[in-house]
Parts: structure tokens; sequence; C-alpha cells
């Protein structure tokens, strides 16, 4: 359970990451 929970949180801040950056590229295309 441990490894699988902290892949997970691992995945989850990844996507985020992506998110939060294409979100940031569409807001700001200068950025």
């Amino acid at each position: 359970m441990p490894k699988f929970s902290k892949k997970a949180f691992f995945v989850a801040v990844l996507v985020a990451h992506i998110g939060i950056k294409s979100l940031c590229q569409i807001i700001k295309p200068n950025i």
C-alpha cells in the first residue's frame, strides 16, 4: 500500500504540474 500511495501521489503531482504549466501558457503565451 505505501508504495501504491506514494506512486499515486507522485502521478497526481506530475499531472497537476503539467496542467498548471499548460494553463499558464494559455493565459500568458509570452511566458
